[in-house]
């Protein structure tokens, strides 16, 4: 099916300027002309579909458009994917730490501060101000 830029846009989900932008990064095609307009194909739609896939697991373009190659050109492809899937995994695993550590941390804050009747000495706010004075001002 043969679709233009705005038909393509609203069938994938994202604007014009982003299909653009796909192509001037080399990971969209651009499509022949049919007269005045481009036309988009099948493959132009599932393109951007694996983008938008890859981007919601936290893959940046760059690695997007670095698989893209390898698929074409690498015959270890699905080593290469194992690979970027497994650095991402580290990252996602390493942000999930820092995200219990500050669960813990505010959880903690806040049993304090249902501890104390004064407004004035909040727990929350002490804690707060101390690293605010302890972090080196520019």
């Amino acid at each position: 099916m043969k679709r233009t830029i705005g038909k393509l846009a609203g069938e994938a989900g994202v604007g014009i300027e982003t299909i653009r932008y796909y192509e001037r990064q080399g990971i969209l095609p651009k499509p022949p002309r049919s007269g005045r307009w481009r036309e988009y194909d099948d493959l132009a739609l599932a393109t951007i579909s694996y983008v938008k896939q890859a981007q919601r697991l936290g893959f940046s373009l760059a690695e997007v458009k670095r698989l893209q190659s390898e698929l074409t050109d690498s015959p270890s492809f699905c080593a290469a994917v194992r690979a970027t899937a497994n650095d991402r995994l580290t990252s996602v695993e390493a942000k999930i730490r820092d995200l219990l550590d500050v669960r813990r941390e505010l959880r903690s804050f806040i049993g304090r501060c249902a501890s104390v009747e004064d407004k004035k000495r909040c727990p929350i706010a002490h804690a707060l101000l101390r690293r605010d004075s302890q972090t080196p001002h520019a």
